[in-house]
């Protein structure tokens, strides 16, 4: 990282080295540079970056540009001292992309994002001085219209969001000067807010309060007014529900607004002997919340699970609080199926609906003490009546709810600690919950362990992103296309994203993309949408022991793997990979597809080994080895029971030692059934293996060949004699006769079926 370059994108972009301004060329080369920036030391591909400058449009020779234009960034700014001396290049290639690392103290944007989070929390503390003192401070740092001029789509997106939290830090500057008292003083800044903002409603209501507690009450009462006509002659709608309440409160002078009146009269009263109603903190016209984010315009599918939530929840349940639980691997849709069925809901939740992201996901999930303090200001509970503790909050909550109807959406949950602070006590109110991990300690009336999409809704989605006419024009590609992203709805919407935006792009085109595992990855981002990233989120959080289980498990045990075969891989007693394997599916990271078998998906399977790669994880190769070694085992103690008194029975020489054992030939065959696909799997990646013990695991992969080669019934052809065709290859090229011989004489006999079936022993 070059710590000494200081870059400003509030304002036209600039790059400073000390008080040296750096060239940042022109226009197009400024949105290379901050689409990088933006970031936050995430590598983005070249197509991530075309995407970004010139979106649909892009010309042919875009990619070619983005590599110019990284260059000459790399050499206007120059390469830094690194930590031990060696020069690091500011613009840092990394795959098919690039990425640059800054941190607050060198990008404008995310000084302003840390100090506005120091100051919610300096809030949430009670410290208004502080909080007000941050958030002044944050505002400083504008220079003019951020990204002036620099052009694309992605600088469009980000002009809108810091757009949007200048002005709610503006907003928030004048709620502490409220709170602190300075309402005279706010009076001319919030006047000139809100005649260049006129249709913000938070800003009215603050020029309200404000001139009220002024002793202006007809001002205020002037300031709704305007307000209201402005609404219906532009919109045709009336001011919100809290402005037309505070208008109320203002007309009958609503002791609690002559409380705050001014400063000293706030004094006063706090050396005043305390009265019964300084303990009542239930607002007198208690508001009514609507924090439900959008409904997903694109939400696809899911019947089954929308009909099963609405039951359980949507009608209330007299004896009790219903909570329902919906889990499931990043990227499968838990939000989208919460907010489809939390907006469905809204009629039957008169009182409103609570929503709080709890970031569970992430490194830092939200505290439940500091969602309360929210909620509870939601409810409207004046600041300084929130009690100081996580208990008394959680009462006071429950207390006003109590008799109500209201609807909380806990979003991306960690645990079940997170959860209960914020559980209402009023059977009339309902709870829905999401988050990766299985939440079992809750008392849920329903839990939906959401998968991925079956093929039709994963096409339905495809074609509402992309278009009917593309999918129509193309429904065999477009089945193959969502396959190929696991028919995962995070993956789909990607891949459909980027059709949408390459109206050149066939859909056959795309999926043939798709096929291949590298370019898989880069296709699979898009803005900010990331499968990998989604998925880092869940691997951050896995015990040491999990993240090697989930690693080689996914290196070694493909399309899915048994309890056994995993043990046998991991090197651990059965109950002890048992106890990791559920482990991993109670963190979304595997799934359960039969009675002691475990699959990765394979977008996660995809992550995995992108994760051995990276980290260059030295594991794989032995846990193959002790697979293998496993599988021969019981593949040749299985295949005695096809025909004890085989002629040919030493000229094999299995090696049975370890390994499972069968005491009649329905358990042999049984086990064959559920482990040939796995078994001809594992032969392969023993072709594929390179390094010390290369011929060893091809001799395994033979010997495994001719064990299997005996259950006709139970191991179809088209498993074993490909698998065969590409051991004798793979072993003519390494000189072992011994596993060409062998591989060969499984071909032979597979054309010739000319090996006894089990059922004739």
């Amino acid at each position: 990282m070059a710590a000494d370059i200081r870059y400003q994108i509030l304002g036209h972009t600039r790059a400073y080295l000390g008080e040296s301004e750096l060239a940042v060329g022109p226009p197009q080369q400024q949105a290379v540079l901050v689409c990088l920036l933006l970031r936050a030391g995430r590598a983005v591909s070249v197509d991530g970056i075309v995407d970004s400058v010139w979106g649909p449009q892009a010309p042919d020779t875009a990619v070619s540009a983005v590599r110019t234009y990284a260059w000459r960034l790399r050499k206007s700014l120059g390469e830094r001292k690194g930590e031990k001396g060696a020069k690091a290049p500011t613009v840092v290639s990394v795959g098919t992309g690039y990425r640059m690392t800054v941190g607050p103290d060198q990008l404008d944007a995310l000084r302003v994002e840390q100090l506005a989070a120091e100051a919610t929390r300096a809030r949430d503390a009670r410290r208004a001085e502080t909080a007000r003192t941050l958030v002044v401070q944050s505002l400083s740092l504008w220079q003019g219209e951020p990204l002036a001029k620099v052009p694309g789509p992605f600088a469009k997106q980000q002009r809108a969001r810091l757009d949007a939290l200048r002005l709610a830090l503006m907003e928030e500057r004048f709620d502490l000067d409220l709170l602190l008292g300075r309402h005279a003083l706010a009076i001319p800044d919030l006047n000139a807010f809100v005649t260049e903002h006129p249709l913000r409603e938070r800003g009215h209501g603050q020029l309200m309060r404000a001139l009220y507690a002024d002793g202006q009450q007809a001002a205020a009462l002037d300031a709704f007014e305007r307000l209201r006509r402005r609404l219906g002659e532009e919109l045709g709608v009336d001011p919100s529900h809290e402005l037309r309440s505070l208008h109320q409160r203002i007309l009958r002078n609503d002791p609690a607004l002559n409380a705050v009146r001014r400063t000293e009269a706030a004094s006063s009263a706090a050396a005043a002997p305390p009265s019964a109603a300084d303990h009542d903190c239930r607002p007198a016209t208690a508001p009514i919340p609507a924090q439900l984010p959008p409904r997903p315009a694109d939400f696809t599918g899911r019947a089954e699970a929308v009909s099963g939530l609405r039951n359980a929840i949507g009608g209330g349940c007299e004896a009790a609080m219903p909570v329902a639980r919906i889990s499931g691997m990043g990227g499968v849709g838990k939000t989208a199926l919460a907010l489809h069925v939390a907006h469905l809901l809204k009629p039957q939740f008169t009182d409103g609906q609570l929503y709080a992201d709890l970031g569970g996901s992430g490194p830092s999930p939200a505290r439940p003490d500091a969602v309360l303090v929210s909620f509870l200001a939601s409810l409207g509970v004046p600041e300084d009546k929130i009690p100081d503790n996580m208990e008394d909050r959680a009462r006071l909550y429950r207390s006003l709810l109590d008799g109500r109807r209201v609807l909380v959406l806990l979003d991306d949950a960690r645990d079940a600690s997170q959860v209960r602070p914020l559980l209402p006590g009023s059977h009339g109110c309902a709870v829905l919950v999401t988050g990766r991990p299985r939440i079992f300690s809750l008392p849920t009336v329903a839990q939906v362990d959401l998968d991925v999409l079956i093929p039709d809704e994963a096409v339905a989605l495809l074609t509402r992103v992309c278009g009917p006419d593309r999918v129509a024009a193309e429904p065999e590609a477009a089945r193959s296309l969502v396959s190929r992203c696991g028919l995962l709805p995070l993956a789909v919407r990607i891949a459909a994203t980027r059709l949408a935006s390459r109206p050149a792009w066939t859909l056959r085109a795309m999926a043939e993309r798709l096929a291949d595992q590298q370019a898989r990855r880069t296709a699979m981002q898009i803005g900010d949408l990331d499968v990998h990233a989604c998925f880092d989120l869940s691997y951050r959080q896995l015990t040491q022991c999990q993240v090697r289980a989930f690693l080689l498990v996914a290196a070694v045990g493909e399309p899915d793997i048994s309890v056994s075969a995993a043990a046998a891989a991991l090197a651990v007693e059965e109950h002890v990979a048992e106890e990791l394997l559920e482990s991993l599916v109670d963190a979304a990271m595997l799934s359960v597809v039969a009675p002691n078998r475990y699959r990765h998906h394979s977008l996660l399977r995809d992550f995995a080994r992108t994760r051995i790669r990276a980290a260059g994880f030295s594991g794989a190769q032995e846990a193959l080895d002790r697979l293998l070694a496993f599988l021969v085992s019981t593949a040749g103690a299985a295949a005695t029971w096809a025909r004890p008194t085989d002629p040919l029975e030493h000229a094999w020489a299995l090696d049975t030692a370890g390994g499972l054992r069968f005491t009649d030939a329905d358990a042999a065959r049984d086990w064959i059934a559920a482990e040939a696909e796995s078994a001809t799997a594992a032969v392969m990646a023993a072709t594929r293996s390179t390094g010390p013990g290369h011929r060893a695991r091809l001799r395994k992969a033979a010997d495994l060949l001719i064990a299997l080669n005996r259950f006709r019934c139970q191991v179809r052809h088209e498993q074993v004699a490909p698998a065969a065709e590409v051991v004798a290859r793979v072993a003519a090229a390494a000189g072992d006769s011994r596993s060409v011989a062998r591989a060969r004489f499984v071909l032979a006999s597979e054309t010739a079926m000319c090996v006894p079936m089990l059922e004739d022993a």
